[in-house]
C-alpha cells in the first residue's frame, strides 16, 4: 500500500471523465463541486481516514481561521511571538514579505542571524517553533514563548473537541476561544495560538485526497457518490429520462457499497498513506514543540481531570 497509498483528486476526476457516459457529457462535469463533495463525504468516515496536524493561527481583532482541513481539537496553546532567526546573508525584503503572508507580527528589533536558542540533553524551556521556507533550502524559524493552555468553549466541547483534548478541563485561563465553522473567535484581539488536531488528509494544493484501502471499496463507494451528484445537479436544471435511470442505478451502487466502505476504512494504515504523500505541506516537521508542565494555569485542573499528575510532557511529536 505505500507505493499507491492514496489517488489524488485529480486523478479521480479524470476517471470519472472518462467513463462512458461522462466522456460523452463533459460540460456536465465540475472540478470545484467534486472537490467540495469528496470533502464532505470523507468528513462521514471519521478518525478512520484522518490524521492528526498541527498548525499556528494567528488571532487578528478576536478572530482567526483554522486550516482548510480541521475537523477536532487536540490541542490550543497561546504563545508570544518572540524572536525570529534567519540565516546569515538572508535578503531583509523576503523575511518580511514571508512574515506579512504567514501574519505573524513581531518588532523588527526581534529579528535576529541564527539566533534561535539550542537546547541540550533534551531539557528546554516552554515553547513552540515554527519552521518558515523562504525557499527549499533557505529556512527561517519563528520562537513563540510563554505557553498557556486556552480555555474553549461548550460549543466547540460537544462539537469539535477530541475527549482527550486537555483543553476540555481547563477552568481558569485568561484566554479562551470557541469555533464556528472555520472561523475562531477569541477573548483577545491579537496573538497566536498553537493547535493540534484531527482532520482531512490534503495535498499540497489543499485539496482532498482519497485515502487506497485494502479492497478499494471507499474509491468505488466516492465514484458512485459523485457520479450521482453530478447527475442530481443535471436533472435540476435538465429532466430526462435517461438521466433518471442512470441516477437511480448510481443510487442503488451507492447505497450497496456504503457498509463495504467502512468497513474497509478500518484498515487503512495511515502511516504508509502520509509516507506515500511525502510532500504534504502540513507533515514536513514545520514544528518543534517543548510545552513542559504548563503549571500556569493547569495546577488546579490536572489531577482533578484524571491525568494524575502535573507533568504533561510533549503531547506528541511528528
Amino acid at each position: 500500500m505505500e507505493q499507491n497509498a492514496y489517488i489524488p483528486l485529480e486523478q479521480f476526476i479524470a476517471d470519472i471523465t472518462a467513463s462512458n457516459y461522462f466522456k460523452d457529457n463533459p460540460q456536465l462535469v465540475d472540478d470545484a463541486s467534486i472537490a467540495r463533495w469528496v470533502y464532505m463525504k470523507l468528513k462521514n468516515f471519521g478518525r478512520n481516514i484522518m490524521d492528526k496536524y498541527e498548525q499556528v493561527i494567528h488571532v487578528d481583532d478576536y478572530r482567526a481561521q483554522v486550516p482548510e482541513n480541521f475537523s477536532s481539537l487536540v490541542l490550543a496553546v497561546f504563545c508570544e511571538p518572540h524572536l525570529i532567526s534567519v540565516p546569515d546573508d538572508t535578503e531583509p525584503l523576503r523575511v518580511q514579505s514571508r512574515l506579512y503572508a504567514e501574519k505573524i507580527s513581531c518588532p523588527e528589533d526581534s529579528v535576529c542571524t541564527e539566533c534561535l536558542p539550542s537546547c541540550e540533553d533534551g531539557s528546554c524551556a516552554d515553547r513552540v517553533v515554527e519552521n518558515l521556507y523562504l525557499n527549499p533550502t533557505t529556512k527561517m524559524s519563528v520562537l513563540y514563548r510563554n505557553p498557556v493552555y486556552v480555555k474553549i468553549g461548550k460549543d466547540l466541547i460537544r462539537n469539535q473537541c477530541e475527549t482527550n483534548c486537555i483543553n476540555r478541563h481547563i477552568k481558569d485561563s485568561p484566554y479562551s476561544m470557541n469555533i464556528k465553522g472555520h472561523t475562531v473567535y477569541a477573548n483577545f484581539k491579537k496573538g497566536a495560538i498553537y493547535i493540534q488536531y484531527y482532520g482531512i488528509p490534503m495535498d499540497e494544493n489543499c485539496l482532498p485526497v482519497i485515502p487506497v484501502t485494502p479492497n478499494g471499496y471507499l474509491e468505488e463507494y466516492l465514484e458512485y457518490h459523485i457520479k450521482r451528484k453530478i447527475l442530481e445537479d443535471a436533472m435540476l436544471s435538465d429532466d430526462t429520462t435517461n438521466k433518471q435511470y442512470i441516477y437511480s442505478s448510481y443510487m442503488q451502487q451507492e447505497l450497496d457499497l456504503s457498509a463495504k466502505a467502512k468497513a474497509d476504512t478500518s484498515k487503512i494504515n495511515m502511516t504508509a498513506l502520509f509516507k506515500a504523500m511525502g510532500h504534504n505541506r502540513f507533515r514536513m516537521h514545520k514544528y518543534d514543540v517543548y510545552l513542559g508542565a504548563l503549571k500556569s494555569n493547569y495546577a488546579e485542573t490536572g489531577p482533578q481531570a484524571g491525568f494524575g499528575t502535573l507533568s504533561n510532557p510533549n503531547p506528541f511529536r511528528f
